[in-house]
C-alpha cells in the first residue's frame, strides 16, 4: 500500500503522516478496522514537532472507533490533542466531529458528564445548516447519549431522525441506525419488533460496502432470538458472526455474554456459569460497564443459573471462570460456539 511504501524509508515518514489520516479512514470505511488500528500505532510515533497541525489533527482523531470496540486505553489523550489541534485551525466541523468521537469514548466508559459535555459542545458548534454528515454522525451520539442514560423514547426519536437523513445522504450508516432501532425495540419488550428490524438491519449491513454493522447486528439477532426462545436460529447467527468478529479483533464483551445465554438455554450450565463469570472479571478489571441493552439477557442468565445449579457448584465455576483471561474466554467459545450444536 502507499501508506507501507512511505512507512518503509525514514525519508518518506512526513509523507506517511500526511497520508495516515485519510488512509486509516479509508480502511475503517473497507472495514478494515484493525488494520486501520496497527497503522495508527506505527505513525503516531511519526509525530514530530514540526508536523504541521492539521495533518496531525487527521492522525490523533483515528486513534479508535467506540461503536466497533476498539477503543485504546489511552483514546482520550489523543483526541484531546486533536481537538486542541482543531481548535488551533478553528476547524469547526472536524472539531465537531472529534468531540463527538470522543463524547462516545467516554460513553462507553460510563463517563456521563465528560461524554454530555463533548456531544453538546459538538451540536452547538455546528448550528442549525449545512454539515450534513457531520450533523448525522452527532444524532447518532445525542442517541447514544439518551440510550446508555436510560432515555428509551429520545434514543428513538434521534435514531428515526438520523435513520432519515442517512437514507438521504445514501449513507453506510443506515444499517447502524435499524440495529440500534431495533434495540430499542427490543428494550421496549417488543421482541418480535426487535427482530423484525434486526433482520432489516443485517440485511442491508449485507448490502453496504465493506459490510459495516453486520457483525453487529448479526451479534444483536442472536440476542433478539434468544429472548424468543429460538436457540437453534441463534446459534445460527453467531456460527456465522464469531468468525468475522476473531478475524477482525473485534470481539467484545457482550458477544461472549450471548454466547454464554446461549449455552444457558441449551442446557450447558457448567459452560455458561464459567464463561460469564469470565466476561465479569473482565469487565471489572477494563472498567467496561454493562450497557442498558445487555441487563435483561445478563439477569436470565444469572436466574437460570441459579436456578439450575446447586449453589457450592455454581461458586466454584464462576471461580474457575473468573480466573480466565480474555483469550481464553474466546479460546473457550471458539470450542464451544462454533462446532456444530451436538459435536
Amino acid at each position: 500500500t502507499d501508506l507501507d511504501w512511505a512507512l518503509a524509508v525514514p525519508a518518506r515518514h512526513p509523507i506517511a503522516l500526511a497520508l495516515g489520516g485519510p488512509g486509516i479512514h479509508l480502511l475503517v470505511m473497507l472495514n478494515q478496522i484493525a488494520e486501520g488500528q496497527q497503522y495508527f500505532e506505527r505513525l503516531v510515533l511519526l509525530i514530530q514537532i514540526d508536523t504541521p497541525p492539521g495533518v496531525e489533527a487527521a492522525l490523533q482523531q483515528q486513534v479508535g472507533y467506540p461503536w466497533s470496540g476498539l477503543i485504546s486505553p489511552v483514546a482520550i489523550p489523543h483526541l484531546e490533542r486533536a481537538i486542541a489541534l482543531y481548535r488551533v485551525l478553528d476547524d469547526r466541523p472536524r472539531l465537531a466531529a472529534t468531540l463527538g468521537r470522543a463524547g462516545m469514548v467516554h460513553l462507553r466508559k460510563g463517563r456521563f458528564a465528560e461524554a454530555r459535555a463533548a456531544i453538546d459542545e459538538a451540536w452547538e458548534l455546528i448550528g442549525d445548516g449545512g454539515l450534513g454528515k457531520v450533523r448525522l454522525g452527532l444524532l447518532a451520539c445525542r442517541a447514544s447519549f439518551a440510550y446508555y442514560n436510560g432515555d428509551v423514547a429520545q434514543s428513538r426519536a434521534y435514531r428515526l431522525q438520523a435513520l432519515n437523513m442517512g437514507r438521504a445522504l445514501k449513507s453506510f450508516t443506515v444499517a447502524s441506525q435499524l440495529s440500534n432501532l431495533a434495540l430499542l425495540e427490543y428494550l421496549a419488550g417488543n421482541i418480535g419488533g426487535a427482530i423484525e428490524r434486526g433482520g432489516e438491519a443485517i440485511d442491508s449491513a449485507r448490502r453496504t460496502p465493506g459490510q459495516h454493522y453486520l457483525s453487529r447486528g448479526l451479534s444483536n439477532q442472536a440476542e433478539y432470538l434468544l429472548a424468543a426462545n429460538r436457540p437453534a436460529e441463534a446459534r445460527h447467527h453467531l456460527q456465522e458472526v464469531f468468525p468475522r468478529l476473531l478475524e477482525r479483533q473485534e470481539v467484545e464483551y457482550d458477544s461472549l455474554q450471548i454466547c454464554a445465554a446461549l449455552f444457558a438455554l441449551e442446557g450447558r450450565l457448567s459452560d455458561a456459569a464459567r464463561l460469564i463469570a469470565s466476561v465479569d472479571a473482565c469487565r471489572i478489571r477494563d472498567s467496561q460497564p454493562r450497557e442498558l441493552g445487555e441487563k435483561g439477557l445478563y439477569d436470565e442468565l444469572t436466574h437460570r443459573l441459579e436456578v439450575g445449579l446447586p449453589v457450592d457448584q455454581l461458586a466454584a465455576l464462576k471461580e474457575e471462570g473468573s480466573h480466565w483471561t480474555f483469550a481464553e474466554a474466546i479460546a473457550f467459545v471458539e470450542n464451544r460456539v462454533l462446532p456444530a450444536e451436538d459435536a
